[in-house]
């Protein structure tokens, strides 16, 4: 199994955001609770393989995107820090 993880708390634009969270980042959760899902649905031997590196263009590429298409509210500055902290 695979799946986007999130490293800090998610701004609010990016987990209300449709097409994003379809894309397995808007519903991007901690690594604690994506193991503990697994465990919970009997799976064992869970082990944890980092490709941060290789996919982090790709997301803040997606990220960036739908940043741009927010509206004020402070939002897509929220949106940008995320992404520039490695937020995921």
């Amino acid at each position: 199994m695979h799946d986007v993880i999130s490293l800090f708390t998610m701004p609010e634009a990016l987990r209300s955001d449709p097409a994003l969270y379809c894309g397995c980042i808007g519903g991007a959760t901690s690594i604690e609770e994506y193991k503990a899902m697994m465990e919970k649905a009997g799976l064992g031997e869970i082990r944890v393989f980092d490709f941060t590196k290789q996919a982090q263009k790709a997301i803040m590429r997606v990220i960036s995107s739908a940043a741009a298409n927010l509206e004020g509210g402070g939002q897509p500055r929220q949106v940008l820090e995320f992404v520039h902290k490695g937020g995921l």
